[in-house]
């Protein structure tokens, strides 16, 4: 690579990036449509800073791609995110177990099915 370098782009994913917050671990369906994600952002559920690193507590976040865009993300609604931290770690591959962390200094992982009527339980 040295050798030949190649010149890379990274473009934003969204058309308005509306964060400069740590956005990441964005995890998606098998239909590509519906994407996962944790973000440290100033809306996050507790409002609280973690004081080890100074940036926001971590909350789960989602987003749609629909009409060839993602939608504006927006905080997962429901149980997901409390007043510590809330984190993606994986989704199944059929798209209907969601794998999260929560916690501070030591959490635990918990899945969320998802149910017939397109809700998280």
């Amino acid at each position: 690579m040295i050798k030949k370098p190649v010149r890379v782009f990274i473009d934003p994913l969204f058309d308005n990036p509306t964060t400069r917050y740590s956005d990441y671990n964005p995890v998606l369906n098998s239909s590509e449509n519906m994407m996962y994600f944790t973000s440290r952002r100033q809306t996050n559920k507790g409002g609280k800073v973690d004081i080890a690193d100074q940036e926001y507590y971590e909350d789960i976040y989602t987003a749609r791609f629909v009409n060839n865009m993602w939608t504006q993300v927006e905080r997962l609604p429901g149980r997901f995110n409390s007043k510590g931290h809330d984190a993606v770690v994986s989704l199944s591959q059929d798209g209907k177990t969601l794998f999260t962390y929560k916690g501070d200094g030591g959490g635990d992982i918990f899945q969320s099915k998802l149910k017939e009527n397109g809700k998280w339980g």
